[in-house]
């Protein structure tokens, strides 16, 4: 059950930020920008998580995009997070890389609390 959700929040969270239109591309820059700043990134790191975040965004597209079944997918997609997680942990501080993930758990959440309420609504 665990992996399950983990697999779903993945899905529904590269699914928010790949569907390859310009409003959903300015939300993902708009959502980068907002990361770094809580994570109190500045000047070259900044830039440079922006672009680590891009590449793998992209990465997530193409996997999102293809038509390889779901599981297959879940695990290039969590492939994916696991080399961005690692090249991440090089350029950020430890304290820094702390608040990436719990920005991450927090958005997890947020998208599972999400993603129940429009079950709930389907339902009615």
């Amino acid at each position: 059950m665990r992996n399950f959700l983990f697999t779903l929040l993945l899905l529904v969270s590269y699914n928010m930020f790949s569907q390859g239109t310009a409003d959903n591309g300015d939300m993902y820059t708009e959502f980068l920008t907002n990361q770094t700043e809580e994570i109190g990134l500045q000047d070259e790191k900044k830039d440079k998580f922006i672009e680590i975040s891009q590449k793998y965004f992209e990465k997530s597209a193409e996997v999102r995009n293809s038509d390889e079944s779901r599981f297959s997918k879940f695990k290039k997609f969590k492939s994916i997070s696991n080399e961005k997680d690692n090249e991440l942990k090089t350029l950020l501080s430890e304290e820094e890389f702390k608040k990436y993930k719990s920005i991450q758990q927090e958005n997890r959440k947020l998208l599972k609390e999400r993603y129940k309420e429009n079950k709930n609504k389907k339902q009615n």
